[in-house]
């Protein structure tokens, strides 16, 4: 049986156009957004700039104002 490990990741709103789509959603959920929210962006034309629009305003724009998280690696 795998036991999952907590990975540190320190992330700013420049580093979001990078990250597929799932890595988006999975911060989005983090960050405190509804997955109906989120799966709402699929409907766009363009889901990944449409899920990094609803992140950007979590995030801080000062990059020295980072959010440390916890992933859990599965």
């Amino acid at each position: 049986c795998y036991t999952p490990q907590i990975a540190q990741q320190t992330i700013s709103a420049n580093d979001l156009g990078s990250k597929k789509v799932s890595e988006l959603k999975k911060l989005g959920r983090s960050l405190g957004l509804s997955q109906s929210r989120l799966d709402s962006a699929d409907d766009s034309d363009n889901v990944k700039a449409n899920v990094i629009n609803m992140i950007k305003p979590m995030i801080p724009e000062n990059p020295a104002e980072t959010l440390d998280l916890e992933w859990q690696v599965r």
